[in-house]
């Protein structure tokens, strides 16, 4: 699942990426209120830094805001291991 940040007068760019990038999945821009949140649960109330890869278990529950990125194999397996 890919979450945007971009302003809503970016949209069309936004789309033409998903395009030009081939990125497969679920595409999403956040509204006000969906920003808050992420804002305040992934980001703490800090600085956004994208790209942001976060783990959600199947009850919703964040397991990590700040993981690694799914490239990282190694890092992925310890993450998972220290579970």
């Amino acid at each position: 699942m890919f979450i945007s940040i971009d302003e809503f007068q970016f949209k069309n760019k936004w789309i033409n990426d998903i395009y030009h990038l081939n990125l497969k999945g679920y595409h999403f821009l956040v509204n006000d209120s969906l920003m808050k949140d992420i804002k305040e649960k992934i980001y703490n109330n800090q600085s956004l830094i994208i790209p942001r890869y976060v783990y959600i278990d199947k009850k919703g529950e964040i397991i990590t805001n700040d993981a690694p990125r799914p490239s990282s194999i190694k890092a992925l397996d310890k993450l998972f291991h220290d579970l």
